[in-house]
């Protein structure tokens, strides 16, 4: 199932986007306990294309759109007064443009990519486009309209006119760091720096108790 859905008798959703290893840095069940999130309702979305939803979730939602539309119904269903949008790695690009999109309260990213398209990763120099390579072609065979998502600084320019975005970080690892940068000076965006070098920082806040603070 590519999107899972848990009802708690709670004010508050939590969609979670996975990364690429269809975790969230440790299992999804772990990560939810150290973040004090056990109580909230969840959606928690996987997708094993490695294209973050951009290419839908077939058969159930065949396009991105289907997938927003059906986030959408569901908020709409669940009785929620504060949505909260998380995504680690991978997902992180995914939990801020849906964040965007959706008009959620708080976005918690954690590493994420800012940007999944050739162009961009080639501007700037990143080593993605070797190590990576495979998945940014992914991106690169996407239709028109579904590209205009692959550089968030373009997609979160404009403001929502609600959201708010964290982006968590670990200041030793440099791409990491240069890629969150890269979203610095955008609307409502905030660059959080921990002292870790490991591109897992959600696993990392975790492992010190430190990961619940993430969501408060």
């Amino acid at each position: 199932m590519s999107i899972i859905k848990e009802i708690c008798d709670s004010n508050t959703l939590i969609i979670a986007f996975t990364g690429y290893a269809n975790k969230l840095n440790i299992p999804v069940n772990a990560f939810f306990l150290k973040s004090d999130l056990v109580s909230a309702s969840k959606l928690i979305v996987f997708d094993e294309s490695k294209r973050k939803t951009l290419g839908g979730l077939p058969p159930e939602h065949p396009t991105f759109f289907d997938v927003l539309n059906h986030l959408k119904n569901e908020i709409k269903s669940i009785s929620a007064n504060k949505i909260i949008i998380t995504g680690t790695s991978g997902g992180g690009h995914s939990a801020l443009l849906y964040g965007h999109l959706l008009q959620a309260d708080k976005v918690v990213a954690f590493s994420p990519y800012p940007y999944v398209s050739i162009k961009t990763a080639t501007l700037m120099q990143d080593p993605a486009l070797h190590t990576m390579k495979k998945v940014l072609d992914l991106f690169d065979e996407l239709p028109k309209q579904e590209k205009e998502f692959l550089d968030l600084k373009e997609v979160l320019a404009t403001w929502n006119g609600k959201t708010e975005y964290f982006i968590h970080v670990a200041k030793d690892n440099e791409w990491d760091l240069k890629r969150a940068l890269y979203l610095q000076g955008t609307p409502k965006v905030r660059i959080i720096e921990h002292p870790y070098n490991v591109h897992g920082i959600a696993g990392a806040l975790a492992r010190d108790g430190k990961l619940s603070k993430c969501f408060i």
